[in-house]
């Protein structure tokens, strides 16, 4: 069942990560911190899409011994909100707003980040009491 699951919450993330890389990449959002948009995208999805789906009350038709239905209904939200929280697709005007622009990225970058890896690990976390307790 675990495996199925996995599965599951694989796939479907990759799909709505590949369009939200697509949909970042259109607005000039190529990188962050060196590391392709895809990679931190399709991880937060992954995880969030495996921790929402085995977690919610199954619901739909069963695949393979297993509801398809909350995993696909978690990653469509968390899909939205991801999207929602992009940054806006406009660039800056002067040098001094450029140079203003990067020293807060770098800021946020850092107070962001450090989150980024806090709620993987809480979600990764309950992933694996679902299962083995």
């Amino acid at each position: 069942m675990m495996l199925i699951d996995f599965v599951f919450a694989f796939f479907i993330a990759l799909a709505l990560s590949g369009v939200l890389a697509a949909h970042s990449i259109r607005r000039g959002v190529r990188q962050a911190g060196g590391w392709p948009v895809f990679l931190f995208l399709f991880l937060l999805l992954l995880l969030m899409t495996w921790a929402g789906g085995v977690w919610m009350t199954p619901f739909g038709p069963v695949l393979w011994g297993s509801y398809w239905l909350p995993f696909l209904s978690v990653a469509i939200i968390v899909a939205l909100l991801l999207a929602a929280l992009l940054p806006p697709a406009h660039p800056p005007r002067t040098a001094g707003e450029a140079l203003q622009i990067a020293h807060e990225r770098e800021a946020a970058s850092l107070v962001l980040g450090t989150f980024f890896w806090m709620v993987l690990a809480v979600l990764a976390v309950s992933i694996a009491i679902h299962y083995f307790f």
